[in-house]
């Protein structure tokens, strides 16, 4: 037997449910008796009280009344739930001052809702100018045109029939009108997209864009010349900036600024092109006076004449049209490692004034002329005829230095013509002294029990 007891015209055994001192009758539903559970609504603070007090009749008995028609037996639960109070619901919460906002009463458990109270305006401010309009006597929902910053109230909402709720609404604000900017993609590696969408603030508010501005930290300036009025604007990002929109938010001029950053590609496994040369002795005399004479380096490096292979300008109508930026490092180096391979052979004029091995003169050590025959890998390995497996050579040095200095510098060359020649020099001044300090540091000099001589009138 549920707790609508039998359907019967008086629902023998139906459970009611009393507040108070079981003077106050809660009306539950449904009625049907083959119902599991049943509903009813009080406004505390209360005490609840359950009885089934309408039995049954019974259909036998003997003669004694003695003998009961029926048993009875088993246990009905009753939960009182704490629900929540009516709500004032705006359809906005921050607005510009003449804004109609619409106001709604909701209860989150009911939609059996009347409303007998006259709606209230409660200015937070020393002005009171908000006015309500259309017909909003006994409505669940009302109109404001707001003014100044406040909230809406309400008394006797009825829930239910027999529940009486009071609520308000959240606090309205009024704020002057923006124009904002917010741009996706910001802060992404360079040469990606970003895309900046204008928007009103309040939300609600009807807006325009009449034009779109870039400024990059450079003080390079892209101007929007087409589709200036889109609300969005979006392109390839290759330097940090400045995003300008103008135009209108309700009804007045406004302007809207958002910062741009891009972030540095990883460029370290980026090499720069390289040209190595190893004409043998090519000017290098072969009757030397020195023994710097027995090799020689040149290294330089100079800006890719392929613009067309490392540089990228942008033509995609977005904040850096027209901005060029690298997509390989543009310097390539030239290196030329000579060895004076004649004059350390066998029988060359300088081969022939050494002594014929090692020899003390006056305390002096003067080298044989065996030394003379060791000398080209020793030379070879100082000079860098072969820079991948001689680091610590003239052009092994040079190399390694510009391949370790030219990426972090190369990747951030962008903008409105970005000009190569600034990044270049430092790091070629920078490799070629290092390269050339290896003469007299301990990386790969060539050092000797013994010196040569170059004195040619031995010959005779």
């Amino acid at each position: 037997m549920g707790p609508a007891g039998f359907n019967a015209s008086n629902h023998p055994y139906n459970l009611v449910i009393y507040s108070g001192n079981g003077t106050g009758l809660i009306p539950t539903s449904p009625s049907d008796g083959g119902a599991t559970t049943v509903t009813g609504y009080v406004q505390g603070p209360a005490s609840i009280y359950a009885d089934r007090p309408t039995i049954l009749n019974y259909a036998c008995g003997d003669s004694t009344g003695n003998n009961p028609a029926y048993a009875v037996s088993g246990s009905q639960t009753i939960t009182a739930e704490a629900l929540d109070s009516a709500h004032i619901v705006p359809d906005k919460q921050d607005v510009v001052s003449g804004d109609t906002v619409t106001f709604t009463v909701q209860v989150s458990w009911s939609n059996n809702i009347h409303v007998f109270g006259a709606w209230r305006w409660v200015s937070d401010t020393t002005t009171n100018n908000t006015t309500w309009t259309g017909q909003c006597w006994q409505s669940t929902s009302c109109k404001a045109v707001v003014r100044e910053r406040g909230h809406a109230e309400l008394d006797q909402i009825l829930v239910e029939g027999n529940i009486t709720l009071a609520a308000r609404s959240l606090v309205i604000a009024v704020v002057p009108p923006q124009l904002l900017v917010d741009c996706a993609g910001s802060g992404s590696p360079r040469g990606s997209t970003v895309t900046c969408h204008a928007r009103p603030y309040p939300s609600s508010e009807s807006f325009s864009v009449s034009g779109w501005t870039f400024t990059s930290t450079a003080g390079d300036v892209v101007t929007r010349t087409a589709n200036q009025s889109d609300s969005t604007w979006a392109g390839t990002l290759v330097v940090d900036g400045r995003i300008d929109v103008t135009g209108v938010v309700a009804g007045q001029g406004k302007a809207g600024t958002a910062n741009v950053t891009v972030t540095p590609r990883d460029w370290s496994g980026k090499a720069v092109r390289s040209t190595h040369a190893t004409p043998g002795a090519d000017v290098l005399p072969v009757r030397p006076d020195s023994f710097s004479q027995l090799g020689r380096t040149s290294m330089w490096m100079l800006v890719r004449p392929d613009p067309q292979n490392y540089a990228v300008v942008i033509t995609d109508g977005g904040p850096n049209d027209s901005f060029t930026y690298m997509t390989d490092i543009p310097f390539e180096t030239f290196d030329t490692a000579r060895v004076n391979y004649p004059a350390m052979a066998q029988g060359s004029d300088w081969y022939a004034i050494q002594y014929a091995q090692d020899t003390q003169v006056g305390g002096t050590t003067y080298c044989g002329q065996g030394r003379v025959l060791t000398l080209p890998p020793l030379v070879e390995a100082h000079e860098g005829t072969d820079p991948p497996s001689e680091p610590n050579s003239h052009v092994g040095i040079y190399v390694n230095d510009v391949n370790r200095l030219a990426p972090e510098p190369s990747e951030a060359l962008a903008g409105k013509n970005p000009n190569p020649e600034p990044v270049r020099a430092p790091i070629d001044n920078a490799a070629f002294a290092d390269s050339r300090a290896m003469d007299t540091d301990s990386r790969n000099n060539i050092v000797l029990p013994c010196v040569f001589i170059y004195d040619y009138s031995r010959l005779h």
